[in-house]
């Protein structure tokens, strides 16, 4: 009989590989139906959306060792296509987590947003291993991986890029090889509440 912490390892090691399974088939699914499927107008909390993403990956490798910080601004309630702004936030996510440098004495990954005149900006910023400057023209390209140890499909950022167009938002960013990456993305909303209270950062220590 084997003893309960191999047990428990190897449930977990199932568990990553389930949730990096649906991962790649809810993009390879958004990105069969993107083009083919109209914009719904959904009424959501965006803080709370943040922080069911970063929960959906509670089973990645080294998760644990990662401090998100959401810095909760005015808005709260927002109009758009939930589920495109949800697979673009956890895109990116995803990526900041694959790519982090444990070598750092605290792994960070922060999120910020606020909205003007109905465009909503997220910046979502870590200190992680950031993208080699060659590399940096080809992220968005279709099948591009960023490392040889990559896995899944190589769609991650190609559909973030694919959803925006769609929503007629935009994405920048700037990295640099060692010190990290920050995405900012442009999102076209309509605010529908505010954020009721101070706005304080929402730091989660996964220690």
């Amino acid at each position: 009989e084997c003893p309960k912490n191999i047990n428990a390892q190897y449930i977990e090691m199932m568990q990553v590989r389930l949730n990096q399974l649906l991962h790649y088939i809810n993009d390879l699914t958004l990105f069969s139906e993107n083009s083919n499927t109209a914009l719904n107008q959904d009424i959501f909390s965006l803080n709370l959306l943040f922080q069911k993403s970063i929960e959906s990956f509670r089973y990645y490798k080294d998760f644990q060792k990662i401090s998100f910080e959401i810095e909760q601004g005015t808005v709260d309630l927002i109009m758009a296509d939930q589920k495109r702004v949800s697979r673009i936030v956890n895109n990116i996510i995803c990526n900041a987590i694959s790519y982090h440098n444990f070598q750092h004495e605290v792994p960070v990954i922060n999120i910020s947003h606020f909205i003007q005149e109905d465009v909503l900006t997220i910046t979502i910023k870590d200190n992680g291993s950031g993208i080699d400057k060659e590399l940096q023209p080809k992220i968005f390209d279709m099948f591009f991986r960023g490392h040889e140890s990559s896995s899944g499909p190589g769609l991650g950022l190609y559909l973030v890029r694919e959803l925006l167009n769609t929503m007629n938002g935009d994405i920048a960013f700037t990295s640099e090889k060692g010190i990290g990456s920050e995405f900012t993305l442009f999102i076209p909303v309509k605010q529908i509440a505010q954020y009721a209270g101070h706005s304080p950062i929402i730091t989660s220590r996964n220690t």
